[in-house]
């Protein structure tokens, strides 16, 4: 052994005893081989640190998920339970806009309805002051005949006069 090597086993010795209480003499033939598996087993953690600290920063750069199963089923729970997530997502999508279109139809029928109510203010009185009851007990509208050539005919009609048509809606006891 050279001095150099002397040395380090003094060395390595002194650290056994400071680190784990054990006493070796630099001179017991057990010594060398406990340096070299040691010196071994440092530059092997040395090495790993370095691939470890590697593999991580080229995760980092990747940025995966990683689903770790360790047992049996596990995956297939794992897909059951996202695809009940995205069905609880879709649904409640589906059931915000279908409700959204119910309000809005809703909303404008209402809007409809009120214009119609506000347009025909005072229909109802021209309606009651035009219906007439004719001497058997039948209620009739009489109407003008439009100008235009186009005139719909309703359930039962009579032509009065050239340009009148009565249309009955019913008859009142």
């Amino acid at each position: 052994m050279t001095e150099k090597q002397e040395k380090l086993l003094k060395v390595y010795c002194a650290q056994v005893l400071i680190k784990y209480g054990f006493e070796f003499s630099p001179h017991d033939p057990v010594v060398p081989a406990l340096y070299t598996i040691h010196r071994e087993l440092n530059s092997n953690k040395v090495g790993n640190e370095q691939v470890a600290r590697s593999i991580e920063e080229a995760l980092k750069k990747l940025n995966p998920t990683v689903y770790n199963f360790n047992e049996r089923g596990e995956a297939w729970k794992f897909k059951f339970a996202e695809s009940l997530r995205w069905l609880f997502v879709g649904l409640s999508a589906v059931l915000v806009v279908a409700v959204s279109l119910i309000w809005w139809r809703q909303y404008n029928d209402v809007r409809k309805a009120s214009l119609i109510i506000a347009a025909s203010k005072g229909a109802d009185e021209t309606f009651i002051r035009s219906v007439k009851k004719d001497s058997q007990g039948y209620v009739y509208l009489e109407f003008s005949k439009a100008k235009g050539a186009v005139i719909d005919f309703w359930t039962q009609y009579e032509q009065v006069k050239k340009d009148t048509i009565r249309v009955y809606v019913g008859k009142i006891d």
